[in-house]
């Protein structure tokens, strides 16, 4: 009869367990959406809470908003690929406005330096930088669908 011992077994499942636990988690961190995310702060450097960031969809027309933090930090998540209309505002400065376009699984960056002015006075980012994914190293491709050739 053949006996085995204790350790040899959870040596043996903890060898078949481990690999299959640090692939699931990869497997689940593969994303179809984007997150932007950056600063609002004003002319001198200085952050602005409670600033309202709003990103818009342009082609479908979803929109998200949220407020900056006590730091002037935001993050929009779970963005559908697309080009995006995004205005940021608060009371005492200029509302600025910028268009950028998001792939799958980017996490952009796009900050904002509010002026000082009238809330009625906006400022338009015609030509920005381009959105830099500078919080994590993952790598995006959108994939435009090829038309199957015709069959006699």
């Amino acid at each position: 009869m053949i006996s085995f011992n204790p350790r040899f077994i959870i040596c043996a499942v903890a060898a078949i367990l481990l690999p299959l636990l640090a692939t699931s988690r990869a497997c689940f961190a593969q994303s179809g959406t984007a997150r932007l995310q950056g600063t609002v702060i004003d002319p001198q450097g200085a952050a602005i809470a409670g600033a309202s960031v709003q990103v818009t969809n342009t082609g479908t027309g979803f929109s998200a908003t949220v407020s900056t933090n006590e730091l002037g930090f935001y993050s929009v998540s779970a963005l559908p690929p697309g080009s995006y209309h995004v205005e940021v505002s608060q009371k005492g400065f200029k509302k600025t406005v910028r268009e950028l376009d998001l792939q799958v699984a980017q996490v952009g960056a796009a900050d904002f330096t509010l002026e000082v002015g009238d809330i009625t006075q906006s400022i338009t980012v015609e030509s920005g930088s381009p959105v830099i994914n500078s919080a994590d190293s993952a790598i995006g491709q959108v994939w435009k669908a090829a038309k199957p050739p015709s069959c006699p």
